[in-house]
């Protein structure tokens, strides 16, 4: 997974949610870095209105806490399976 836009695009409200749960990661540290209050993320997460700038936050903010790429395509995809 070498192409930075495809990685973003796993980015997803499912699989954010799951890496927030993962790394105990809450909402209110999301908006301290988003510079917006917590109700903002409740929304972008409800609607999965992440602009792509906010995805490479979030992406950066989920590596700092010693994420790999090949662990966001797992959950991911264990997220996405159908049958």
């Amino acid at each position: 997974m070498n192409n930075q836009k495809d990685v973003l695009e796993l980015l997803d409200s499912p699989t954010i949610s799951a890496l927030l749960k993962i790394y105990d990661i809450q909402y209110s540290a999301l908006a301290f870095k988003f510079h917006c209050s917590k109700q903002n993320i409740v929304y972008l997460m409800k609607h999965d209105a992440f602009k792509d700038y906010q995805r490479q936050l979030i992406y950066e903010l989920f590596k700092s806490y010693g994420m790999e790429d090949l662990e966001l395509f797992l959950i991911h995809h264990l997220l996405h399976k159908k049958g």
